[in-house]
């Protein structure tokens, strides 16, 4: 007899938003539980919300900007006191460095500010409405799916996400990002059992036999963001993005931000003052620096989203003759042009190589051939530390990433673990090709097949309505445990 499960009340976030395929998962979600609130991009995918009559839709602008959803009156939402904002200075610190990508004008005050009114917000609506769960697409990455998310938590309400995996075709499900995927967290601790590599899923395969019998297999969303942030790409990309701004009446403050900076000096030309050259003919650390904002350093890397902390921690812990070889990521300057961000400031590539033991190569050194001759990778989360695993490097992450459990993976967090990262790894090298394909296999019987993106999509084998099976199947199976 089939398990009765109970019908649970779902808060959703980013369903529906870019992908209409999502929609059907909802649908066969709706089937089984309910959907009391639901906040995504209205503008991209169009549908009926009239077929979820019982449901408060958040738009994703109104929700970045702590407006209330439609129905919600928010007055009588209390205000927070002093200790509970204080229990939130983590998640304040996070959010700090989130408003970088939409308020880069604004005071740190009225940053706080905003931080405060969703605290209180989310606090209220959670409160009102005390679901079961949230189920979001995405790792929170987001000001305000971050503060949810860290609310929610705190209540005890549980909380699904999802990571994209391999080639974005199959995904992670997560209940605390932190933590990983709990099957494979648990198989990590046991060890993984023995696969032979005819025996993984065949995309599995593909992926494998990609990334080891080719020379330099560039992931293929790599050429696509190029291509989105280059020529009519960037013009289309720019021009949709204005209109959010020209209808909230902010396009004339970003404007004159955006003269001041074209006035200012290039980071291109501060970049090439310090460049130097790859030296192969000492023992280094490879540094692949994260492209931002990005959730994969904010917030899957905490305070090592300040790459620049990242790299001191590990230049202060290396071996006596060792070096760094930091590179750029290769699309962090297309969507920015000359300018100067938050996260690439006017001094930053000076001070980075000022590190004692840091070398900064040249973009057009392959990415590839620093793996080929490191002693290891590290990174925040950064797929370079992933390929680098599949070729035999180890790997010291400073954040959390979906193969955080893979053998050869290092997780640190001060020089004294860094220290000792580098000792084991000197003594005993990075992990064998067996074992790579053991950790495959259970990262097949754990992941979904599944994406977030049309980089995903672009790979899947599988129809929208197995997608939507495979999605609304493993939700339903997070709920009923």
């Amino acid at each position: 007899m089939a398990p009765v499960h109970k019908r649970k009340k779902l808060f959703l976030v980013g369903w529906a938003s870019l992908l209409s395929e999502q929609i059907y998962s909802v649908h066969k979600l709706a089937k089984e539980h309910d959907i009391l609130y639901w906040v995504r991009i209205k503008d991209v995918v169009p549908f009926e919300e009239k077929d979820f009559p019982n449901t408060l839709f958040h738009d994703y602008r109104d929700a970045l900007a702590a407006r209330p959803a439609p129905g919600i009156d928010a007055s009588g939402f209390g205000i927070p006191s002093a200790k509970e904002f204080g229990a939130l200075a983590d998640v304040e610190a996070e959010f700090m460095v989130m408003t970088e990508k939409w308020y880069e004008s604004w005071s740190i005050n009225r940053r706080k500010e905003l931080f405060y009114e969703m605290v209180r917000y989310w606090g209220g609506v959670l409160d009102m409405l005390r679901p079961d769960a949230i189920v979001m697409t995405d790792i929170p990455h987001e000001m305000y799916s971050f503060v949810l998310y860290h609310l929610a938590k705190r209540r005890g309400i549980g909380t699904i996400m999802f990571e994209n995996v391999l080639r974005y075709d199959r995904l992670l499900m997560y209940r605390d990002y932190n933590d990983g995927n709990p099957a494979l967290s648990m198989v990590a601790k046991i060890g993984y059992p023995h696969r032979e590599l005819a025996s993984l899923p065949l995309d599995i395969q593909e992926q494998y036999l990609e990334q080891t019998g080719q020379k330099e297999p560039t992931p293929k969303y790599m050429g696509t963001f190029k291509q989105e942030h280059t020529g009519w790409g960037k013009l289309r990309r720019t021009t949709k993005a204005l209109v959010p701004f020209i209808k909230d009446g902010s396009i004339i403050e970003r404007g004159v931000t955006r003269l001041f900076k074209l006035l200012k000096p290039s980071i291109r030309s501060e970049f090439a003052r310090y460049v130097g050259v790859a030296q192969y003919g000492v023992p280094f650390v490879y540094v692949p620096l994260h492209y931002q904002p990005e959730r994969t350093s904010s917030p899957q890397g905490g305070v090592f989203s300040d790459q620049m902390l990242l790299v001191k921690t590990l230049a202060a812990s290396l071996p006596a003759g060792w070096r760094l070889l930091v590179k750029e990521h290769p699309n962090q300057w297309l969507p920015h042009g000359d300018d100067y961000t938050p996260y690439r400031y006017p001094g930053f590539y000076e001070e980075l190589a000022k590190i004692p033991g840091v070398i900064l190569v040249p973009l057009s050194t392959s990415t590839f051939e620093l793996i080929e001759h490191a002693q290891a990778v590290s990174t925040i989360s950064g797929i370079p530390a992933w390929e680098g695993l599949l070729r035999g490097k180890p790997a010291i992450l400073f954040g959390c990433s979906w193969f955080m459990h893979a053998p050869g993976v290092y997780r640190v967090d001060s020089v004294a673990s860094c220290r000792q990262a580098l000792a084991e790894i000197a003594a005993a090298g990075g992990p064998s090709a067996q074992s790579m394909v053991d950790y495959l296999g259970a990262l097949g019987d754990a992941s979904v097949q599944g994406y977030l993106d049309v980089y995903g999509r672009a790979w899947a084998p599988y129809s929208p309505e197995e997608y939507a099976r495979n999605l609304s199947g493993a939700i339903s199976e997070a709920l009923a445990t």
